[in-house]
This record gives C-alpha cells, sequence and structure tokens, in this order.
C-alpha cells in the first residue's frame, strides 16, 4: 500500500525529542536496535570518557576519540588534561583508557535519538 513510505514499522516508542545519553536504559534499548551489542565494560569506559571530556556532544566526542587513538591531541587543547600533574601522562600512547567498538561510535554520531545533555529538566 501507499502508507508504507510515510509510516515506519519501528516508530514503536521513540521519544518526540532526543533522548539524554545518559538514559543508560534507554541507549542499549536503542543499541539492540541497531543490532549493536555492547558490552557492559564497553557502556561504562564510554560514560567515563564523556564524564572525562566534560560532556561535549556525541559529534565532539567521537572526534576527540579518534584524535586520542591517533595521538593528535596536544596536552594544553585537551579538557582532560588541564591539570597540572608530575606524572608523565603524556608518556601514554592512547588516551582513550578503553577501545570503543566502531559501530558503537558511528551510531553516537549518526543517531538523532540521543544527546549529551537533553534540554529537558533532569529530574
Amino acid at each position: 500500500g501507499l502508507q508504507t513510505t510515510t509510516r515506519k514499522t519501528k516508530q514503536r516508542r521513540k521519544p518526540p525529542y532526543p533522548n539524554s545519553v545518559l538514559d543508560r536504559i534507554a541507549l542499549t534499548e536503542s543499541l539492540e536496535e541497531a543490532g549493536i551489542s555492547l558490552k557492559r565494560i564497553h557502556l561504562d569506559g564510554f560514560y567515563q570518557a564523556l564524564h572525562r571530556q566534560h560532556y561535549p556532544t556525541l559529534d565532539k566526542f567521537v572526534e576527540t576519540y579518534y584524535k586520542y587513538e591517533r595521538n593528535e591531541v596536544a596536552e594544553e587543547d585537551d579538557p582532560a588534561f588541564n591539570k597540572p600533574s608530575k606524572n608523565a601522562i603524556s608518556s601514554r600512547k592512547n588516551k582513550n583508557l578503553l577501545q570503543l567498538p566502531k559501530p558503537f561510535l558511528n551510531f553516537l554520531t549518526k543517531t538523532p535519538d540521543f544527546v549529551t545533555m537533553t534540554s529537558r529538566i533532569q529530574r
């Protein structure tokens, strides 16, 4: 029929506005729907990394993740490393403490359903 073009079948219970990526359950469900299985350690690692980057937008987060991976970040440009430290943190090659799966990173940059911070009041 003609109506198949307008209505997607997976419209089930998508919120009318983007969900906060900090809503772990919603994020996990969305990932499963997208066919991405994420280990708990990856999700924990993602949230820790997000926190260390001071909750940038998801696009920015992924961009920074790849920069870390290529080790292109100058310490002074890096919000996570602006605390003076005697430890030679810079000697560590990759600042990503955990390798995140590429399908997950792709999901983050493409999904319209999630944002780092919603304008919605968090109760």
